[in-house]
């Protein structure tokens, strides 16, 4: 059974939308999400392919972007252990 994965955007203008995906299996290069990320950063957009269409979001538009679970490889620049405060 494969994990399923969750990506939720917070706009600029306060508002935000959520997508899922099924992980891929581990050891493929589409399961390496990281690396995905890490390009998406040099990009102006982020492309999302949802089978019947393909959606394009500025990157201009977006606050910021959570994915759960944590991928199980992350940058070395990750600071780990970090708790949100109010």
């Amino acid at each position: 059974m494969s994990q399923t994965v969750k990506m939720h955007i917070q706009y600029i203008d306060g508002t935000a939308q959520q997508f899922e995906w099924d992980a891929q299996p581990e050891g493929t290069e589409s399961a390496n999400i990281v690396s995905h990320l890490q390009k998406m950063l040099h990009e102006d957009n982020v492309l999302l392919d949802m089978g019947e269409k393909l959606v394009i979001l500025q990157k201009q538009n977006i606050k910021s972007i959570e994915i759960t679970p944590v991928p199980t490889k992350l940058p070395g620049t990750t600071i780990h252990g970090v708790r949100g405060v109010e």
